[in-house]
């Protein structure tokens, strides 16, 4: 006689499946890591002090090795997780990126004088050298803003945390949780490589339903990489947002297949769409979440409260024979 099939065997991920997917994320996040931060005393002062702030991490398993430099050229470590270099005029920073480059070294660097690296962009791999360099620049008239500086570091730090997103994908998640200014971009990487993956094995599958479990798992990983990536911790607290991800599974399953038995051979590309659209808003959804600490927030309503007086003090206001008009008038329909 068969067994008659529980609840539980229908659905798309089991929590055999989630402890696994939750103990090797936890693994990345946290790895330990030694970041090299190379500075060029020549640089600027205001570029300096707010590096200082930013690459300040936040967590135990990331160290960061700051090394001054100007007249003489520092040593590169190869054994270093990630390289970082603050440059200003020194002519040794040419050779640090040529170094770095040849080295297949894990490198950005955020460049103050851009001319210093002429010699070491005029190779053949200028153009890969130049993806991991971020020129940051003030003119004399804004620098005098406090407001336009810091305008224009904002935006260094963002492009050097999508250098870190792109090009580091084994050790964004560890870098993420040290430094939150690069919390968004990883973010956004994240959930576009995860929404793209899903959207290649959806319309790959030609049996109905048979990717909802894999999809489901790559949702999964993803929801749990961003609750670590904001410094929220593994545990029974991250299973109901695995469960609400699971009842959204079966909803979204249900509206492909609604959806692909009115398209006949263009069935694939509505289902990539349905797997890369309900991936991309899990995403979404998953980072108002987590960079909330892992609670809903709840919007203000405080300026409507005055709506309902504002109402009832207009219709107050209105003369008296309007209203016995207004009055007459139903009293005539009915």
């Amino acid at each position: 006689m068969a067994k008659k099939k529980n609840i539980f065997s229908y659905l798309p991920l089991n929590l055999r499946q989630v402890n696994r997917i939750s103990g090797a994320i936890g693994g990345n996040a946290n790895k330990e890591m030694n970041v090299l931060l190379l500075v060029d005393k020549t640089a600027d002062q205001a570029l300096l002090d707010y590096a200082q702030k930013q690459l300040l991490p936040l967590s135990q398993n990331v160290s960061v090795d700051v090394v001054a430099y100007s007249d003489s050229r520092p040593k590169l470590k190869r054994d270093a997780d990630l390289t970082l270099i603050i440059a200003g005029n020194s002519s040794h920073t040419s050779t640090l990126v040529t170094y770095a480059h040849e080295f297949e070294l894990d490198w950005a660097a955020i460049v103050c004088n851009p001319s210093v690296l002429t010699d070491g962009l005029a190779t053949e791999e200028a153009k890969t050298i130049a993806e991991r360099i971020i020129p940051f620049f003030v003119e004399k008239e804004q620098s005098e803003s406090e407001k336009n500086t810091l305008l224009a570091l904002e935006a260094v730090f963002k492009e050097l945390a999508s250098i870190l997103a792109r090009k580091l994908p084994q050790t964004r998640l560890a870098l993420g949780r040290a430094w939150p200014f690069a919390r968004a971009e990883i973010a956004q990487e994240l959930i576009r490589s995860v929404a793209f993956q899903n959207a290649m094995i959806a319309a790959a599958f030609f049996i109905p339903a048979a990717d909802m479990p894999v999809l489901t798992a790559n949702q999964c990983r993803m929801l749990l990489q961003l609750s670590q990536l904001y410094g929220l911790e593994l545990g029974n607290e991250r299973l109901k947002e695995v469960g609400a991800l699971i009842v959204s599974a079966f909803g979204a399953r249900t509206l492909a297949r609604m959806l692909v038995s009115r398209l006949g051979w263009f069935a694939w590309a509505m289902r990539a769409s349905v797997a890369w659209s309900t991936t991309f808003a899990i995403g979404q959804a998953g980072i108002a979440f987590y960079s909330h600490g892992g609670k809903l927030k709840i919007p203000d309503f405080q300026g409507l409260k005055n709506f309902p007086l504002s109402f009832k003090s207009s219709i107050a206001q209105k003369p008296s024979c309007e209203l016995s008009n207004l009055q007459a008038s139903i009293t005539k329909s009915d």
